[in-house]
């Protein structure tokens, strides 16, 4: 086991500055002249208006920030390994055809089955063993040349029946 380090995000918060325009509202004081003729006097009267004036406020905001840590890890590579062994490799190729002709006499006409199948197998001989590996030893075991008939009989025993009804 090793330990490594790297960088670790986290959310760092910091104080960001910003400026706001703030309103305000001032009065000043005017003068005019109020009154008609001999009766004309001086008279005063508040005016408000309103004005913007620039602050600086702080808030907080966060990044991402970067620190290092540590994690422990383990390290490991793949290993090509082969054993290799004598074996003896056995084939059969397989092939059947048969066409028959069945006369069910005057009333129908004569039925005609053609049953053809094709099989390669193939198999290994070998008295190796290799528990690790889970090789131990084998035989090809194909079939017979008459087991293989016998399937390929079997299977004309299975269509014929329906065949026969179908006609």
């Amino acid at each position: 086991m090793e330990r490594e380090s790297y960088q670790e995000p986290y959310q760092e918060s910091y104080q960001e500055s910003y400026t706001e325009q703030v309103p305000y509202t001032e009065y000043k004081t005017e003068s005019y002249s109020c009154g008609f003729g001999s009766s004309s006097r001086t008279c005063t009267r508040s005016v408000s208006s309103t004005s913007y004036r620039s602050e600086t406020r702080y808030r907080t905001a966060y990044r991402t920030a970067y620190r290092t840590a540590y994690r422990d890890v383990m390290r490991s590579h793949l290993e090509t390994r082969v054993y290799t062994f004598p074996a003896i490799e056995q084939v059969g190729n397989y092939s059947g055809s048969w066409d028959l002709a069945f006369d069910l006499g005057v009333a129908a006409a004569p039925l005609d089955v053609h049953i053809a199948a094709a099989d390669r197998r193939v198999g290994y001989d070998h008295d190796a063993s290799f528990p690790a590996a889970k090789v131990s030893p084998t035989r090809a075991n194909l079939a017979s040349l008459d087991g293989w008939f016998g399937d390929l009989l079997g299977q004309l025993s299975r269509e014929l029946p329906g065949r026969l009804t179908e006609h």
